[in-house]
């Protein structure tokens, strides 16, 4: 559960959203669908509304997601949305978090799409922890334990099965 809450809040914080739908989306439009996406651990349809370097960002992602649990609630609220010419910010809060989130935007052929660059994840946002300053040692323990749970648990099911 806490490498689902760490996925999410890390992507929720190096964000740069614009649009992914109609032309006719605005930032607000294209943050729920996307926040909606991310939530429901919905990678492919979250690339929909990114850049190329969004979506190679959401690869990375979905791989690590598939080990995390899907969080229980994936509801949230917009909280405000600053627009500057073809660049926005969307902020939010996801349920149950404690802290508000936001996405930058930025408007790409007319649409807006969320562009999450890999010098972003390493930059700090002023609002929390980066991606660049997580501890990744404890980040793979982590994964691993989960994966030998997960392992051991087949393998209990599987011994159930034979017997």
């Amino acid at each position: 559960m806490r490498l689902t809450i760490l996925i999410f809040s890390a992507v929720a914080l190096f964000l740069s959203a614009c649009g992914g739908g109609s032309s006719s989306e605005g930032p607000k439009e294209v943050a729920s669908k996307f926040i909606t996406h991310i939530n429901n651990m919905e990678f492919e349809e979250a690339k929909n509304y990114g850049t190329k370097s969004t979506q190679e960002i959401l690869d990375m992602l979905k791989g690590f997601a598939g080990m995390a649990e899907k969080p229980e609630s994936t509801a949230f609220e917009i909280i405000d949305v600053k627009e500057e010419g073809d660049k926005a910010t969307v902020t939010y809060r996801n349920e149950g978090a404690d802290a508000d989130e936001s996405l930058n935007l930025i408007k790409e052929d007319g649409k807006w799409l969320v562009n999450i660059s890999k010098e972003d994840m390493d930059k700090e946002d002023g609002e929390g922890d980066d991606l660049g300053e997580m501890n990744w040692d404890d980040t793979m323990e982590e994964l691993g334990n989960q994966l030998d749970s997960a392992m051991e648990e087949v393998e209990e099911k599987l011994e159930e099965v034979l017997d």
